[in-house]
């Protein structure tokens, strides 16, 4: 890997419009993936202004995380015992 700098938001220096950062120099895999998930940055404006999360992109996602009401749940629940019925009985059908 090259080496590349990781930002982080407040710290000992002044950046733009005010705002502070920190910043890491990296030049290995391990040490970079441990930053970025512990808030570091690849750049400094995202360091500054971090981006929205994502929207979680699966079911699993969203029930670990809890943003599913019970009624959604339960709709979930209901289509995916569906979808196994109708693969089930596809598959029955096949025979």
């Amino acid at each position: 890997m090259e080496p590349t700098i990781a930002y982080k938001k407040d710290g000992p220096h002044r950046g733009p419009k005010g705002s502070t950062y920190s910043y890491k120099g990296v030049s290995d895999e391990a040490t970079l993936k441990t930053l970025l998930s512990d808030g570091w940055f690849l750049t400094l404006e995202d360091a500054i202004n971090p981006p929205k999360k994502a929207p979680s992109s699966s079911i699993e996602d969203l029930l670990r995380e809890g943003e599913l009401s019970p009624k959604q749940i339960a709709e979930v629940f209901e289509v995916h015992v569906n979808s196994v019925h109708k693969i089930k009985r596809e598959m029955k059908d096949a025979v």
